[in-house]
């Protein structure tokens, strides 16, 4: 599977309320819109509804990024992200729109929903995570709760 991915949910703190830490919390954002994605393809029959991962960008997401924002074990590794995250002119967002754009508009997709699609448009397999059904659910009575 594709990116880094935590390899499990803090059910516990879904909003950052006990803590806060940038990169972890985009990655437990991330995993948790994948499962409810994924949960969402199960109960829902009518809706086609994929996941995939774009891989790396240039963005002006990445460009904000301050090593303020990784663990404090894990500083020494922002020079080495913003060197693969620097700016190249559209190039790797370009590239990383394609599996979108596959899905949004592919007629080799359609009909095909709550699949996980890699960098190069092909079907991946999901985190244990998001294929654990007990995550799913607590995770979809919680956001429930939220709305």
């Amino acid at each position: 599977m594709g990116g880094d991915v935590p390899a499990a949910l803090d059910m516990d703190n879904l909003q950052s309320e006990k803590s806060f830490d940038g990169l972890n919390a985009y990655s437990q954002t991330k995993l948790a819109m994948m499962a409810l994605m994924f949960e969402f393809a199960q109960r829902e029959k009518d809706v086609t509804i994929n996941v995939c991962y774009p891989g790396q960008a240039s963005t002006a997401m990445t460009q904000g990024v301050t090593p303020e924002m990784f663990p404090r074990a894990m500083r020494w590794i922002f020079p080495i992200f913003k060197f693969m995250t620097r700016d190249d002119g559209g190039k790797s967002a370009a590239k990383a729109s394609r599996s979108s754009v596959y899905l949004a508009s592919s007629p080799d997709v359609e009909g095909v929903t709550g699949k996980y699609f890699d960098t190069n448009c092909k079907e991946a397999e999901w985190s244990p995570v998001v294929r654990d059904a007990a995550t799913r659910e607590k995770l979809w009575k919680i956001v429930e709760s939220l709305i």
